[in-house]
C-alpha cells in the first residue's frame, strides 16, 4: 500500500497550509497512510528527494514541491491511490 509523506518545517510559511491538506487528505483517503514529516522534530532524516518545504511524497516519489490546490491534491491522489 502507498504511503504519503508530507514534509514539513517549523518556520515554513507554507506549511501550515500542508498541515491542513494533511489533515483533509486523512478525512477523504481514510484507509491511505499518511504521514506528517516535521523536519525540526527530534531524529527526522529529511527524505532525499526533498528539497524544499512542504513536499508531498507518494512512497519515494514527489508529487508536488509546494503545496497544491486542495482540489488538484484529491485529484491525483484519486488517480493514482487504488484501494485494496
Amino acid at each position: 500500500m502507498p504511503l504519503l509523506r508530507i514534509v514539513v518545517a517549523g518556520q515554513c510559511p507554507g506549511c501550515e497550509e500542508a498541515r491542513r491538506l494533511y489533515e483533509e487528505v486523512g478525512r477523504r483517503f481514510p484507509d491511505l497512510p499518511v504521514e506528517l514529516v516535521d523536519l525540526e522534530g527530534e531524529m527526522v532524516q529529511k527524505p532525499d528527494a526533498v528539497v524544499a518545504v512542504p513536499t508531498f511524497l507518494l512512497d519515494e516519489n514527489v508529487l508536488f514541491v509546494g503545496n497544491p490546490f486542495p482540489e488538484e491534491l484529491n485529484a491525483r491522489l484519486a488517480q493514482l491511490y487504488r484501494p485494496q
